[in-house]
């Protein structure tokens, strides 16, 4: 059974690359992503997704107000709310008062995220068997390492930051800042910042607790 699931992420390459590592999962259909709240809003009622990952940090919104609309307009809709750090006990109790299932840390990486969204779904003894399959395949060669430069030039790539701010923030030339993002997207065997992000963090060269 597939989970078709909604992402809101306020981080544009952070939301990309987790859009990314969400839809290559065979149990998982993404069926939108994107950045502010309102506009979560205008996809659940324009997909209906039956989970949605809400950006719990996200500095422009009221998280508690968007998820109580959203457990109101859709009851059976899960709702899992991403946050920076591990979330208190007080914190987790408000959540599930305005309809927010569960609260999971980007520093969990994607295992946590994947156990939420499996966990939530209704149909999740279903869903178990496909991943547990997919565990017991022949697990893919090591990635390439990244120097501890190229993480920090992903870092800031992930955050946002143009080749520019990069280059003035690591206090580097803006050739050595494009030849650093090449020798990763070599490395990682991709052609853009997006999947390079993604696939570092599946890798988990990059946490997701370190982008932003």
């Amino acid at each position: 059974m597939v989970a078709c699931v909604g992402v809101q992420q306020h981080l544009r390459l952070f939301r990309d690359g987790l859009g990314l590592l969400l839809d290559q999962e065979d149990d998982i259909e993404v069926v939108g992503i994107v950045r502010t709240a309102e506009e979560l809003v205008s996809l659940c009622n324009e997909r209906r997704p039956e989970v949605v990952v809400l950006d719990a940090a996200a500095p422009d919104g009221d998280v508690a107000r968007v998820a109580t609309a959203l457990h109101r307009a859709f009851p059976s809709m899960k709702v899992i709310g991403l946050t920076v750090g591990a979330p208190r006990p007080a914190e987790t109790v408000r959540a599930r008062r305005c309809g927010i299932s569960a609260l999971v840390s980007r520093a969990g990486g994607m295992a946590e995220i994947l156990g939420a969204i499996r966990n939530t779904n209704r149909h999740v003894t279903r869903m178990q068997p496909l991943a547990a399959a997919a565990n017991q395949g022949t697990p893919p060669p090591a990635p390439t390492v990244l120097t501890e430069r190229e993480v920090m030039v992903l870092k800031l790539v992930g955050a946002g930051c143009t080749s520019r701010e990069i280059s003035t923030h690591l206090e580097i030339s803006h050739k050595t800042v494009e030849n650093h993002k090449q020798r990763i997207f070599r490395k990682l065997g991709v052609q853009n910042q997006a999947h390079a992000v993604s696939v570092a963090m599946r890798a988990g060269q990059l946490r997701p607790d370190r982008i932003g």
